[in-house]
């Protein structure tokens, strides 16, 4: 009474929540029946529309199939081109590497040789002594 709850009062108030539970699942069970037939229904028209969707995927695939055979020998052709460029653009530029190198290495022999020169002549200034001949350049002699 002064708040304590009673325990008839609990049924009271449980009731009506039995009572909507209990229709709930009186209505699924009398629904299963109509679920059934509407199922059974949908799964003839499911059927013939992926029928269909099959029809209409051979058809796309023999298209693009016949659409790709005509411009095959094309892109071969373009491809083999592609690839012959490719080959002289590489080759071009191995050329054009060697050719660096080689320029490179006259360049750092004559920096080597004029190196030389030079510690002779340091050192010929240190002892008074005249510089050795220098032997001719690696390629001239």
């Amino acid at each position: 009474m002064c708040g304590v709850a009673t325990p008839g009062a609990e049924r009271r108030d449980e009731m009506p929540t039995r009572q909507e539970m209990r229709s709930l699942g009186n209505e699924i069970v009398r629904s299963y029946e109509g679920r059934i037939t509407s199922i059974a229904q949908l799964k003839p028209n499911v059927s013939a529309t992926l029928k269909g969707f099959d029809r209409a995927h051979a058809a796309m695939t023999k298209e693009v199939k016949a659409d790709l055979a005509k411009v095959a020998p094309a892109l071969q052709k373009a491809e083999t081109q592609r690839h012959q460029m490719e080959s002289q653009r590489i080759a071009q530029r191995k050329s054009d590497v060697s050719a660096m190198l080689m320029g490179f290495h006259r360049e750092q022999a004559g920096a080597h040789d004029e190196w030389k020169k030079l510690g002779a002549t340091m050192h010929a200034r240190r002892t008074g002594k005249a510089p050795k001949a220098a032997p001719p350049p690696q390629g001239e002699g």
